[in-house]
């Protein structure tokens, strides 16, 4: 499984928000597993867990400008195909002001993310290093 990092740049996002958000477009499991959700499309899962806002690494090496000022909830998303994790962002994006961390080089804001999916067709793989086959 890979892990992206989301943030949500506003107050009370926990993780039943979080499935709220979610539940139009894909199929979110209510039951929390321990202190995460699963949240299914097609035949892909991602659990999407609360991170702690100390916790360790969380904004290294993030572009200052991208590190929330304000209140913030981050989430990591497991998934293992990429195609569960860009509908998550993209319904998120539109509810929100989220910023990702894709953990594989680049911290964006979700609309950076939407659009980059939008203009790339398909081209743009963001869940690998660009050096990966």
């Amino acid at each position: 499984m890979e892990t992206l990092v989301v943030i949500v740049e506003a107050d009370g996002w926990d993780l039943h928000a979080f499935g709220q958000a979610l539940d139009a477009v894909l199929q979110v499991k209510k039951q929390a597993i321990g202190n995460c959700l699963e949240i299914s499309q097609d035949e892909s899962h991602a659990y999407v867990c609360v991170m702690g806002p100390d916790d360790d690494g969380l904004f290294e090496d993030w572009p200052k400008e991208l590190v929330p000022e304000g209140p913030f909830t981050a989430f990591s998303v497991d998934y293992r195909k990429h195609t569960v994790a860009e509908t998550i962002v993209s319904e998120l994006t539109r509810q929100a002001e989220v910023v990702i961390d894709t953990n594989f080089g680049e911290v964006l804001s979700g609309r950076d993310f939407v659009s980059r999916l939008a203009a790339g067709e398909g081209s743009w793989e963001w869940w690998h290093w660009d050096d990966e086959d």
